[in-house]
């Protein structure tokens, strides 16, 4: 994988993702979209390496302002963990420079989603994340259900959905790794989610 262009959320509409690539009772995690920056840590041997932008760029310098990303994690192996940092309950963040971002913010807070190199399911990632110490998005689960998924946007659009963070949407993904490796991606885009946008 290249660390300086990684996929992001697909832009197929969601009934159309849900219609054409999805089968009765697939298992859908739903993660609230979170204003902020990505942000992809390199851990070694337990050890915090780099913190590489969505611009390719080692942060790693400025790491020391985000209290809730660990130095290290009981983990012996090499591990690349996805993730953004975002200012709760603020857009503010849409309008500064990545660099300005960490410089004029004091409240910071970092929130992992993703082992990029790992064979676990979804919701299993998150787990496993959660059991290293990181902040995790708060997540729903359902299987494939046209009235489900529409409830779930129906209650982000009124406020009753993850509410305590900054969002602009809600994400749908496919929790099977086996179905996530079947649906693929490009060098651009998941073909195992998609999103809701305001």
């Amino acid at each position: 994988f290249n660390l300086e262009k990684l996929p992001v959320i697909g832009k197929k509409n969601y009934n159309e993702w849900l219609h054409s690539d999805l089968l009765p009772n697939t298992r859908i995690i739903i993660e609230p979209s979170i204003y902020g920056f990505s942000l992809v840590l390199e851990f070694d041997d337990g050890s915090l390496k780099r913190a590489i932008s969505k611009y390719g760029k080692d942060t790693r310098n400025l790491i020391d302002l985000i209290d809730n990303i660990p130095q290290r994690i009981p983990l012996n192996k090499n591990i690349y963990i996805r993730g953004l940092v975002y200012i709760p309950q603020s857009k503010v963040g849409l309008n500064l420079s990545f660099n300005d971002y960490f410089i004029k913010q004091k409240e910071l807070i970092y929130c992992a989603f993703q082992i990029i190199n790992s064979d676990l399911n979804h919701f299993s990632e998150l787990s496993q994340l959660h059991k290293l110490g990181f902040i995790i998005p708060e997540n729903e689960c359902t299987k494939y259900n046209v009235n489900e998924i529409e409830l779930y946007i129906s209650l982000w659009r009124n406020g009753k959905l993850f509410a305590q963070y900054p969002t602009n949407g809600i994400i749908f993904k496919v929790n099977s790794r086996k179905l996530q490796k079947i649906l693929g991606e490009t060098n651009n885009h998941f073909n195992w989610a998609t999103a809701i946008r305001s």
